[in-house]
């Protein structure tokens, strides 16, 4: 296994998205935007070492009460 030196642009780019999108989508992204072989586990390593958490579970929804 070769080791990937992650650039500042898509660290940040996982800073900024890890919210609206999943680590899957992310890694679609980033392997897009550089034409690297950017895997799900690799953006959740590279989160991780970041200290950024997603919230566990599903997302809670609200009900409306008509």
């Amino acid at each position: 296994m070769v080791y990937k030196k992650w650039s500042d642009s898509e660290l940040s780019y996982i800073k900024h998205h890890y919210l609206k999108y999943s680590d899957k989508i992310i890694s679609q992204k980033l392997s897009e935007m550089t034409g690297q072989d950017i895997t799900s586990s690799m953006v959740r390593r590279q989160r991780r070492n970041l200290k950024i958490e997603k919230s566990k579970g599903r997302p809670r929804f609200e009900r409306k009460i008509e």
